[in-house]
């Protein structure tokens, strides 16, 4: 939160940048929190000194804007960790190896450096026990801006954009957006793939077995879909020309698609047409910049790590085989889907814990979703959250862990 970019100021506390990353040994103890600045903290009451002391405000209804955390005092933040300047120097620099050059996996890395300011003023690791005092204005998406110290920290990830921009002149115009309401990206390729393919890949492999079953399975999903009162659900014809028949799956495919599905059967026809992308080098598995480093540091301490998602499980293995740290497969000792029923269903982790030999008091599932969180939490398991660009949104409480960045589990947090 000190400065990188000095305005005139007698004692040249006050920076047109907010740059967390040079307090990241002390952020309580941030000259910024002075009284004379932007006041100080204390948890669970309104801002207690500075120019802003008292301050209100209406969004979402009139209340008095808190920071939950304790500036001045140790261990303020309680296990927030804030990115080093190092860290953060190495999303704009241009060497190779240092440079994530990709707006998408810039943003990504920039967002989650960024979410630890909010968390930790907002106060996210803190006590969250009934009666304890309410987390601050920062952490919450609709009060946020109501603490001005919003627009500094705000102003500094404006301020790395543009060290970005000049660092990577031919990419300074290539950013993202969102699309009838879904975050499209350019390094958003595996979903474009499938679109793209769909059709001609079921021309060429339509005497498959495997695609006989993907089709069944397809026909099955559309028909509990269509039962259960969904009815825009494009069936998928039982007989006639081929081309009538696949015409009718590709139908049901992009309808899914559209709707954001991740139905089991969808999930089949996605690895298939994936797998022969991979095989060819059109596609790359895109991993956030933290995971190869936990993977490979949590396999060095012994600890078993085995993948859950609603993806197939040949997609996972693909994109684990491909991706764009190299082969990380080795890194990983089994890989489960929804065949083993809901993430949001407790049996589903009782059942994964079972096949692969784990103790669930010793398992630790990382997810983003919340729901997900409980589920494995009832089964017995604990659970941490990724606070990750395009999660869905927390809820105002809840009794999980949340973690910014794998490292923040490396080596394996004791929960």
């Amino acid at each position: 939160m000190s400065t990188r970019v000095s305005l005139s100021c007698p004692d040249n506390r006050l920076h047109a940048a907010g740059d967390w990353s040079l307090d990241a040994r002390s952020p309580a103890h941030a000259p910024i929190w002075d009284d004379d600045l932007f006041g100080g903290a204390r948890t669970g009451e309104c801002i207690p000194s500075g120019p802003f002391a008292n301050i209100q405000s209406y969004v979402p209804e009139l209340h008095c804007v808190t920071r939950g955390f304790n500036a001045r005092v140790t261990d303020g933040f309680g296990a927030i960790a804030f990115d080093a300047p190092d860290v953060l120097t190495s999303l704009v620099a241009s060497g190779s190896g240092a440079a994530v050059r990709s707006f998408a996996n810039f943003t990504a890395a920039l967002e989650l450096s960024h979410a630890a300011c909010h968390i930790g003023i907002g106060a996210a690791l803190m006590d969250r026990s009934p009666g304890a005092p309410p987390r601050g204005d920062l952490y919450y998406m609709s009060r946020s801006a109501g603490d001005p110290i919003f627009f500094s920290l705000h102003a500094g990830a404006d301020h790395f954009w543009a060290d970005r921009q000049d660092a990577h002149p031919p990419t300074r115009s290539a950013y993202d957006g969102t699309q009838s309401g879904v975050a499209v990206s350019p390094t958003d390729t595996l979903v474009p793939f499938v679109r793209r393919r769909v059709e001609g890949w079921l021309l060429d492999h339509w005497a498959e077995p495997a695609v006989a079953a993907v089709v069944a399975a397809l026909r099955a999903q559309a028909d509990v879909d269509l039962e259960s009162g969904l009815v825009d659900t494009p069936s998928v014809a039982v007989g006639g020309a081929p081309d009538a028949i696949r015409a009718t799956v590709v139908a049901n495919v992009l309808w899914q698609m559209d709707g954001g599905r991740k139905s089991t059967a969808l999930k089949r026809l996605q690895g298939l047409i994936w797998a022969g992308g991979y095989s060819s080098g059109e596609l790359t598995g895109e991993l956030f910049p933290d995971v190869q480093a936990a993977l490979r540091g949590w396999k060095a301490r012994g600890v078993r790590v085995a993948v859950y998602s609603s993806g197939s499980v040949e997609a996972q293995r693909l994109l684990f085989r491909h991706s764009s740290a190299g082969d990380l497969t080795s890194l990983l000792v089994g890989h489960y889907d929804t065949n083993v029923g809901s993430k949001r269903e407790p049996g589903s982790y009782k059942a994964i814990v079972a096949a692969a030999g784990f103790t669930a008091g010793d398992t630790l599932f990382i997810t983003d979703a919340h729901a997900e969180a409980d589920a494995a939490v009832a089964a017995g398991l604990t659970a941490a959250i990724s606070v990750r660009r395009g999660n869905e949104p927390l809820p105002r409480q809840t009794k999980h862990k949340l973690v910014t960045s794998l490292r923040h589990l490396f080596p394996p947090m004791s929960l």
